[in-house]
Order: structure tokens, then C-alpha cells, then sequence
């Protein structure tokens, strides 16, 4: 029951739940850095729009039928390819990309590595488009592919191979492709982070959010989450209501335990409202990204064709929250109600002790 029950909810997941492709964008994002993990909790992360994708398409087949020897236009067709949904098609370039490599004699070269993690990634995406009919032997495919990409370059892409690896043997669990284990529950995950290194998780985590264009991943946020420390409780308070926001959308997930506590917040309220300002920052920051795309490509540019494709983006700055005032502070602590607490029992206090004073005298005399 408990695998049907898994089956079900990966049919609502995201396709792009395990994005660890390879293309131009990569090394540009890579170039510009990554968002924050506060970026990535509230959803600050550019997503491109389905027509970035379709001109990189005819730019790649230009380009390939000019010059079959430049292998990166093979990944970005491939990758193109697969934001779209055409698995045929996106294997149809790495076939190629593979038989071009072949001939150039590239035997462990960076493109191998590149070769190995998008095959791999393509191979997850269609068996989750497939399910549940999809075929084990594909996931396992997909795995073993990641797995021959971290041996031949371990630390690339951030180290979000590892983590993607570890994304889909906890999938093949879940689903029964594998003996069941413990990878689906949370606090192997948390584990997981300490051996591989908090801030090294994170930005693996991140990278993935970023590159694949999935913001809005549920069992992504949660292992991101797994990597904060619980003493940062005003970024964990706001994982939470961001998970709790995903959750009321209807985003599925599948790891079971993703549970946030722990941790201590304090001026909640404030946090809370900050939140909400973030979150609409980050729509207003996707559409200000969103909008400037499809204009570039109205007018026939795009990154691959356009070196100064960006050169006129301005990126909408990120919100400045500001520290909560001491009168703030003081309302969202216990102090306030200790203060009214004490005005409140004051009569009684002096009440009381006017009492005592007159049977004290009434004993004296």
C-alpha cells in the first residue's frame, strides 16, 4: 500500500525534481553565483520561460549542422530538449553528442562528464513522466549514470551530483525499485548534510533549485532545511511557513519525515510579516526576469547568439528588511505581558499589604 500510496504522489511531482543537466546556462549561473539559501526558501530564483527553450533549440541544430565538432551545442539541444518534455529527442542529441566524441577519440574528458550527468538526468525525468508505468530499469540507469559523472569529475556542478544521486536512490526506494531503506526519512538526510558538509549541502541543494528551475520542489526545500542550523530559528520559521505554503498549493513529496522543529524564533510576528514581504518580492522579481526574456527573444537575441544578451537585464534588488525597532522587540517578547501583569497585580499587592499593616496594628494595640 505504502508504494502505491509513493507512486501516486510522484505522479504530482515536478518533472524537473532532479535537474543536474549541463549547458550554457550552467556556466553562466555558475559565473554569477547562486541565490541565498533565503533566496531559495522564499523562492527568489529565475525560472525561464518555455520559449527561451524552444529558440535554443533552433540555434543548437544551426550550429551542429555548421560545425558537428562543438560539442556543447549537443548538451544545450539535449537540455533544450528535455525542459520540454521530448525524451526522444533529448536522447537523440546525447546519442550523437556521443558518436561526435567517439570520433574525436575523447575518451575522459570533461564532456564524458558532461555526457554521463545529463543522460543520467534525462533518463529520471522520463521515468517519472512515466509513471507508474515507468520501467526500474530506467531509474537504474539514471543512477548508475550520475554515479560514472561524480567519478569522473567529483566536485563539479557545486557537488550537486552527489546530492542528485542521493535524490534518486531515495526515489528508488520509495517506489520499490529497491529494497525499502531509510534515505526517504528526513534525519538521514540531516546526517547525510553533516558527512558531506552544511554549507557545501546547501549550495548543492541550491544549484539544483537554481539550474533545473524548480523552486517550488517540496522534498528539495526539506533537505535544504536539513542543512540549517537550529540555532538560525528566524530561516527555519521561514522554511516553514514556505513548506506550509507548498503544502495548502497541493506540491507533493516524498520524503516522509520533513517535520521542521527544534529551533527557538523569537519576534515571530515580525518574521511572519517579513515573509510575507519576501515572497511577493520574489513574484515581483520572476516576472521583472520572466518579462525580459520573452522581450530579448521578441527581438530575435538569445544568449547563445548574443554575448550581451544580459547586458541590459537590471535585477530587481533584493528586499531590505529592516531590524525590528526596541518597541517591537519589547510587544513580541514576554516582556510586555510581564509589565501588564505587574500593573494588574499592583492594587492587590497594595491592597494585601494594607491589610497586613492593620491587623499588625490591631495586635499592638
Amino acid at each position: 500500500m505504502r508504494r502505491v500510496v509513493a507512486l501516486f504522489l510522484l505522479l504530482s511531482l515536478s518533472v524537473a525534481a532532479w535537474p543536474c543537466l549541463w549547458d550554457n546556462d550552467t556556466l553562466a549561473a555558475e559565473a554569477r553565483g547562486l541565490p541565498t539559501v533565503l533566496d531559495a526558501i522564499v523562492g527568489r530564483i529565475p525560472v525561464n520561460p518555455p520559449e527561451y527553450y524552444k529558440r535554443r533549440i533552433e540555434i543548437s541544430e544551426a550550429a551542429i549542422k555548421a560545425d558537428s565538432s562543438k560539442l556543447e551545442h549537443y548538451d544545450n539541444l539535449a537540455v533544450a530538449h528535455d525542459k520540454l518534455g521530448n525524451f526522444e529527442k533529448a536522447m537523440k542529441a546525447m546519442i550523437e553528442k556521443q558518436a561526435a566524441m567517439a570520433q574525436m577519440k575523447l575518451l575522459n574528458d570533461e564532456h564524458m562528464y558532461r555526457y554521463h550527468a545529463n543522460i543520467g538526468t534525462i533518463f529520471a525525468h522520463e521515468w517519472v513522466r512515466q509513471q507508474p508505468n515507468g520501467e526500474p530499469a530506467m531509474l537504474e540507469l539514471a543512477i548508475a549514470e550520475i554515479a560514472k559523472a561524480i567519478e569522473i569529475n567529483p566536485d563539479a556542478h557545486f557537488g550537486r551530483e552527489k546530492v542528485q544521486l542521493r535524490l534518486l536512490e531515495t526515489l528508488a526506494q520509495v517506489s520499490g525499485v529497491r529494497p525499502e531503506g531509510d534515505y526517504k526519512e528526513l534525519s538521514s538526510w540531516q546526517e547525510f548534510a553533516r558527512q558531506m558538509g552544511p554549507k557545501e549541502c546547501a549550495e548543492a541543494v541550491i544549484a539544483i533549485m537554481s539550474f533545473g528551475g524548480s523552486p517550488e520542489n517540496r522534498d528539495l526545500l526539506a533537505v535544504l532545511n536539513a542543512t540549517i542550523p537550529s540555532l538560525d530559528g528566524h530561516l527555519l520559521y521561514m522554511a516553514e511557513l514556505r513548506e506550509k505554503e507548498l503544502k495548502a498549493a497541493g506540491k507533493k513529496m516524498w520524503i516522509e519525515d520533513n517535520s521542521i522543529h527544534g529551533y527557538v524564533i523569537r519576534y515571530k510576528n515580525r518574521a511572519k510579516d517579513q515573509y510575507k514581504e519576501l515572497r511577493e518580492d520574489a513574484k515581483l522579481y520572476q516576472a521583472t526576469y520572466s518579462k525580459f526574456v520573452l522581450d530579448q527573444i521578441a527581438l530575435g537575441r538569445h544568449p547563445d547568439t548574443h554575448a550581451d544578451f544580459w547586458k541590459t537585464y537590471v535585477e530587481r534588488p533584493r528586499l531590505r528588511i529592516a531590524e525590528p525597532s526596541w518597541v517591537q522587540q519589547f510587544l513580541e517578547t514576554r516582556s510586555v505581558e510581564i509589565l501588564v501583569g505587574s500593573i494588574l497585580s499592583a492594587p492587590i499587592l497594595i491592597w494585601a499589604a494594607f491589610r497586613i499593616r492593620k491587623r499588625l496594628k490591631a495586635k499592638a494595640a
